[in-house]
């Protein structure tokens, strides 16, 4: 797996012998929370796509180099938010239960 950063970016990609899957994940101005939801067209990935495309993720790997070989593609927002309380009773919610795996999630936005 490689990973790269940049302010309100970055990238995950894994490669195979045959195949790459890659993630770009792009800081929304506002968070998206529950029930709210934003649907995202082709031509909505593919604008985002030319936005990030010279952003080098290897030595010899630009975005738009994955963007352009992609087998498919979507784009969507992932809801934010962190619970006040985390438990009732003798129910409480811990690791993933609790809360999505992000690599923003040193900066998430609280509620």
């Amino acid at each position: 797996m490689i990973e790269t950063h940049s302010k309100g970016h970055a990238f995950h990609f894994f490669t195979q012998k045959e195949h790459t899957i890659w993630f770009l994940y792009v800081r929304l101005d506002q968070p998206v929370v529950w029930p709210d939801k934003i649907e995202y067209t082709e031509e909505d990935a593919a604008a985002l796509a030319k936005e990030y495309g010279e952003d080098i993720l290897t030595k010899k790997v630009k975005f738009h180099e994955l963007w352009d070989t992609r087998i498919r593609a979507r784009l969507a927002a992932v809801e934010e938010g962190v619970q006040k309380r985390w438990f009732s009773g003798r129910v409480a919610l811990v690791g993933d239960a609790a809360h999505k795996v992000t690599n923003f999630l040193p900066t998430l936005r609280h509620n």
